[in-house]
């Protein structure tokens, strides 16, 4: 339904993200990996680079604290190939990699 009312699908992806984000504060692992990857295959297949970058970085840092460091490793290494396209999503992509190092 909540697509429905969207007009732009640019959004779709962050929708996704945001829902997999409250499911990720209540600890529903499952349910917020879901939710981050439908947000990341969203995004690629519209072609919003920029988005899937920030996704990509955020599913990462994610997939990290649920204690899943090689999968996390996939996800924080697929930037690479994004990374020429779009400099700002980019260093917000950098941004979340680094909290690893605090």
């Amino acid at each position: 339904q909540l697509y429905t009312q969207q007009k732009d699908s640019t959004r779709f992806p962050y929708l996704n993200r945001d829902i997999a984000r409250i499911y990720s504060a209540k600890h529903k692992n499952d349910s917020a990996l879901y939710y981050y990857q439908k947000a990341n295959s969203l995004a690629s297949q519209l072609g919003l680079r920029k988005h899937e970058i920030l996704i990509s970085s955020e599913l990462g840092c994610f997939l990290y604290e649920i204690n899943q460091p090689q999968k996390a490793k996939e996800y924080l290494l697929e930037i690479k190939t994004h990374s020429s396209q779009t400099s700002n999503a980019l260093l917000q992509a950098l941004d979340n990699i680094a909290k690893f190092y605090k």
